[in-house]
């Protein structure tokens, strides 16, 4: 991974997040949290976006404090620090409030088309 070609580098994190989507593995995780801090920005960027898949739907509490720690840690670079809230946000809890309210935004205009032209 070390001696690779860029775009071979920029893939791994993806596979892997891929390969291991929902099930944060340990050896997954400590693997994707060093690639998070790879001096190319687009390794990194992959490497937390894979975290964020892998993480999907778990509640994880480790998996949410390296994410933390990570939105510290590049708070100062926006295109990474954008990538970290969008993995952030990956988590069960807060996607199934934003599916309830979607989900009443929608009957709302269903039952107002219904009672418009009923």
């Amino acid at each position: 991974m070390h001696y690779g070609e860029p775009v071979i580098r920029r893939a791994v994190p993806l596979a892997l997040g891929l390969l291991c989507a929902s099930n944060p593995l340990l050896n997954v995780l400590e693997t994707l949290s060093k690639y998070s801090h790879d001096n190319d920005p687009d390794v990194a960027i992959n490497a937390i976006y894979a975290m964020g898949l892998v993480g999907a739907g778990t509640n994880n509490a480790r998996l949410a404090q390296m994410l933390r720690q990570l939105a510290s840690y590049y708070h100062k670079e926006p295109n990474c620090l954008f990538m970290v809230r969008i993995s952030q946000v990956k988590d069960f809890t807060i996607m199934n409030y934003f599916v309830i309210v979607f989900n009443i935004f929608i009957d709302r205009i269903s039952i107002s088309g219904i009672v418009t032209y009923g």
